[in-house]
């Protein structure tokens, strides 16, 4: 089991909910903000049975 972070994308939606964004800037700056981030955790069993779940929020309530 572990937990990935990746960056949040609204590719490819019509309404973005933030403003632009270009190329070349670093849109996350130093360290990690909290809107800027996705939790995905992935865990994987002896019998090669994979589990995968999109956390919305970081306190683990998304069970």
């Amino acid at each position: 089991m572990d937990e990935i972070l990746f960056r949040y994308s609204e590719k490819g939606s019509r309404k973005l909910s933030h403003t632009k964004h270009h190329r070349g800037v670093d849109k996350a700056g130093r360290g990690r903000a909290k809107g800027d981030w996705v939790a995905v955790i992935v865990a994987r069993d002896r019998q090669y049975n994979t589990f995968d779940k999109c956390l919305d929020s970081s306190t683990g309530e998304a069970f």
